[in-house]
C-alpha cells in the first residue's frame, strides 16, 4: 500500500546506460524512461520539477527524429490552451477534407511571403464586415472573366493618381450618374465619337466654350435656339440651317465678317426694326422686293440695283 511515508524509488538501469525510474511516495507518482541516444526521454506521473521541460505530468523529448505513426483514425482533444512552437520548416499534407473550426478570434502574422495555389474554385463568405488594409503596392492577374457583384453602396476614395488601360470594348449600364471633377478634364478619342441622350441635354459653362471642327453639323426635329449677347460666323465660314425658322430674340446681332447671306427659295421678313446696310450694294433678281410701312431701308452710301 502506498502512503504518505513511503518514500520507495526504484530504479532499473542496464550497462548501456538505458533507464527505468519509479517513484512510488503517495501523491509524487511518476514514471521516468530514458535512453542516452540523443537524450531521449518519456516522463508521465506528478511534474517533472528539476528536469528538462519540467512542470508537465507527460513530457516526451529527444535530441533527434520524432515521427507519429497510425494506420487508422487518429482523435486529439485538448480542453484548456495548446501552444506550439517549431523553429524549422513546416509541411503539412491533407489526403482528404480539412474543416477548421474557430469558436474566438483568430490572428495569424507572417513575417515572410505567402503564396496560396489553389487548384478548384474558392468560396469566401463574410458574414460580418471584412477589413483590409495593405501596406505597399499589390498586383492582381485575372487570366478570365472577373465579375462582382455587390448589393451595397460603393466608396472608393484614391488618393493619387489612376491609370486605366481596357484593350477590348467597355460597357457601363447604370441608372444615374453624377461627376464632380475639382480639377481639369481631358478626353481624347482616336476613332468616332456617338453621344446618345433620350431625355433633355443641359450644358452650362460658366466660362468661354471652344469647338473647334473642320465641319460640324447640328439637326433639329423641331426648333434649334441659340440664346446669346452676340452670334458671330467668322472668316469665310458657312453657317447652314434646315429649320423652316431661324428667331433671334432680344436686343443681340448677328455679324457676318468677310462672308454672305444666301437665300434660296424662302423670304426674309423683319419686323419693327431696321434693315442698314453699309458700303455695299443690294442685289435683288427675278422677284418683287415689297416695304409695306412701319419698317424701314437704310442705305449709308452704296447702290441699289434692280435687274
Amino acid at each position: 500500500k502506498v502512503t504518505t511515508g513511503n518514500f520507495t524509488q526504484n530504479v532499473i538501469m542496464t550497462g548501456g546506460s538505458n533507464r527505468m525510474e519509479f517513484e512510488d511516495s503517495d501523491g509524487s507518482q511518476y514514471v521516468d524512461m530514458s535512453c542516452p541516444t540523443k537524450d531521449t526521454f518519456i516522463h508521465f506521473g506528478s511534474e517533472a520539477a528539476g528536469k528538462q521541460d519540467g512542470g508537465f505530468n507527460l513530457v516526451t523529448s529527444t535530441l533527434g527524429r520524432w515521427k507519429q505513426y497510425s494506420l487508422a483514425d487518429r482523435f486529439f482533444k485538448v480542453e484548456s490552451h495548446s501552444e506550439e512552437e517549431i523553429t524549422g520548416y513546416v509541411k503539412q499534407s491533407y489526403a482528404d477534407t480539412l474543416t477548421t473550426d474557430v469558436i474566438a478570434a483568430v490572428t495569424e502574422t507572417y513575417h515572410d511571403t505567402h503564396n496560396w495555389v489553389v487548384d478548384k474554385p474558392v468560396s469566401w463568405h463574410f458574414k460580418e464586415t471584412f477589413d483590409e488594409t495593405v501596406d505597399l503596392a499589390v498586383s492582381q492577374t485575372h487570366n478570365d472573366t472577373v465579375t462582382q457583384t455587390i448589393q451595397g453602396p460603393v466608396t472608393i476614395t484614391i488618393a493619387k493618381d489612376v491609370d486605366e488601360t481596357v484593350d477590348g470594348a467597355t460597357t457601363y449600364t447604370t441608372k444615374e450618374v453624377e461627376e464632380v471633377h475639382d480639377g481639369d478634364k481631358s478626353t481624347t478619342v482616336t476613332g468616332a465619337h456617338a453621344v446618345e441622350v433620350v431625355g433633355p441635354q443641359t450644358i452650362t459653362s460658366h466660362t468661354s466654350q471652344s469647338i473647334g471642327a473642320p465641319t460640324q453639323t447640328m439637326a433639329a426635329e423641331t426648333l434649334q435656339q441659340f440664346t446669346a449677347e452676340t452670334h458671330a460666323v467668322d472668316a469665310a465660314a458657312l453657317a447652314s440651317t434646315t429649320a423652316p425658322a431661324v428667331t433671334i430674340n432680344g436686343d443681340g446681332s448677328v455679324t457676318i465678317t468677310g462672308g454672305n447671306i444666301t437665300i434660296a427659295g424662302g423670304d426674309v421678313t423683319i419686323t419693327g426694326g431696321n434693315l442698314a446696310i453699309e458700303h455695299g450694294p443690294i442685289s435683288v433678281k427675278g422677284s418683287v422686293m415689297t416695304v409695306d410701312g412701319g419698317g424701314q431701308i437704310d442705305m449709308a452710301a452704296g447702290v441699289i440695283k434692280l435687274n
